[in-house]
């Protein structure tokens, strides 16, 4: 499966491959980065971007990317595992910290 961000953002693909609780490795390549997540059984085990980051950190910085390629590769496995939080309740905080930065925006605007 592969396929453009801009056509099925990343947050909306890791909430079908948990809903299916799909075994996968997701390649994500932009044209000035890239990145792979490893899902089990749905959730994401690991991550890590070009330069390093890696884990949650890893998966934060690539959920808001808006442009790019994505390449799911099924029954891929992870080598090591750097997430520990469900990726529903990781998708959701990320969520409310992305609300609560753009409420402090527009509340600096606002005063």
């Amino acid at each position: 499966l592969q396929g453009d961000i801009q056509d099925f953002p990343l947050a909306w693909l890791l909430q079908v491959m948990k809903y299916d609780s799909r075994t996968a490795g997701i390649g994500i390549r932009t044209a000035t980065d890239m990145g792979v997540i490893y899902l089990q059984g749905g959730d994401a085990v690991h991550a890590q971007v070009r330069g390093g980051q890696r884990g949650e950190a890893a998966l934060k910085e690539m959920l808001p990317w808006g442009e790019g390629r994505f390449t799911v590769q099924p029954d891929a496995r992870a080598r090591e595992r750097s997430i520990e939080s469900s990726i529903m309740h990781f998708l959701l905080t990320h969520a409310v910290e992305e609300d609560h930065e753009a409420a402090g925006i527009f509340g600096a605007v606002n005063e």
